[in-house]
């Protein structure tokens, strides 16, 4: 069992938003996490460097999504055995035209990718995979419609 002790805490107002840096100790070195207040009223602890971005959501599970809407992303946490949430992994979205979607799933923690349910699944054992691409088109939506509800 891993010895924590709240050394430091530093609270800052920046425009209406409370910020506060907590300072643990742990096993002789210093562990930094930054500590905000999600939409759902919670308080959350997470590593140094993440983003509480426009706003953050603490889902059931220990996940947390933080939302940044300047860049059309969504950032994906889980909370450690210290209950720290760390990044794992971003979608990011774009535009490409009328009828299509390019999104993007980037982040170093992507482990496996399954196709159709497990089916076809695409192992990532020496973690050279570090981003899917995938476009979503309405066509699509559509060509799938008809298929799924053909008589």
């Amino acid at each position: 069992m891993m010895y924590i002790d709240k050394t430091v805490s530093l609270n800052h107002r920046l425009e209406g938003f409370s910020l506060s840096l907590l300072k643990y100790k742990l096993k002789g070195g210093v562990y930094m996490t930054n500590t905000f207040e999600t939409i759902n009223g919670s308080w959350v602890d997470v590593e140094t460097g993440v983003s509480k971005g426009t706003f953050a959501i603490e889902l059931k599970n220990n996940i947390l999504l933080t939302i940044h809407v300047s860049n059309s992303a969504i950032h994906i946490h889980k909370k450690n055995e210290k209950g720290v949430y760390q990044y794992l992994a971003d979608f990011s979205f774009e535009s490409a035209n009328s009828d299509e979607v390019l999104g993007m799933l980037f982040g170093p923690s992507i482990k496996e990718i399954y196709f159709n349910d497990k089916n076809v699944p695409v192992f990532n054992h020496d973690a050279s995979i570090s981003d899917f691409k995938f476009i979503l088109s309405l066509k699509q939506k559509d060509k799938w419609n008809n298929r799924r509800f053909k008589s």
